[in-house]
């Protein structure tokens, strides 16, 4: 068979349009590397900060720091239960909140005795037991002084017997503390020094019956 030659012109076309298609293929390759890598760029400055989708640790997402608890709640400050007087004092009534100016102690019992069988045995008894003439028709009974119970604290203090829950007692009857209305207030009737011999007396007539006790 015949060999058939190629025109050497034609090689060479052949070849140049080779190398034409070679380089646009390469410059072509390239502006599509730089686009992507531009396209990358954008998005990553588009992205808002904090991207939950982002991993920890990739250049698009923020240091990675881990989760710190919330600190405690302060402590409640303690309110400290109230005092019994505290307590004596919020319920006492009125009167018991005026604050006493006078000193009842330092009387004579002796005294006192004569102005307690004029003014108080009827009731309460010429031995202070509550049991005199007039004690039956009352109700409640007077108070049995032997007994050395007295239940009325005067002053808001949360103590009974003192000197000033009798004295004040006596001038202002047992019903401005929340006792009896029977006794009447013996204010007008007793000077200071009148009261504080009876409250010596019914001092002695406690002490004398319950000596050992």
């Amino acid at each position: 068979m015949a060999r058939t030659d190629v025109p050497s012109h034609y090689l060479s076309l052949a070849i140049t349009f080779l190398s034409l298609l070679l380089a646009s293929l390469l410059v072509l390759t390239a502006a599509c590397t730089e686009r992507n890598a531009a396209d990358r760029i954008a998005a990553r400055e588009q992205s808002p900060k904090g991207d939950t989708n982002a991993r920890p640790g990739s250049p698009e997402s923020p240091p990675y720091s881990p989760a710190v608890p919330p600190p405690p709640p302060p402590a409640e400050a303690q309110v400290p239960a109230p005092t019994p007087e505290a307590i004596a004092k919020a319920t006492a009534p009125p009167a018991a909140r005026v604050p006493e100016t006078v000193n009842w102690s330092g009387g004579d019992p002796h005294k006192g005795e004569g102005i307690y069988s004029m003014y108080c045995a009827m009731c309460h008894g010429a031995d202070g037991d509550g049991k005199g003439p007039g004690a039956a028709a009352l109700n409640p009974k007077p108070r049995d002084f032997k007994s050395g119970a007295f239940y009325l604290d005067t002053n808001a203090n949360n103590k009974t017997g003192e000197d000033v829950d009798l004295a004040r007692v006596i001038r202002e009857g047992p019903h401005a503390f929340g006792g009896s209305s029977a006794m009447p207030a013996w204010k007008s009737t007793f000077t200071e020094d009148q009261v504080r011999d009876l409250v010596a007396y019914v001092h002695q007539l406690a002490s004398t019956s319950n000596k050992g006790g």
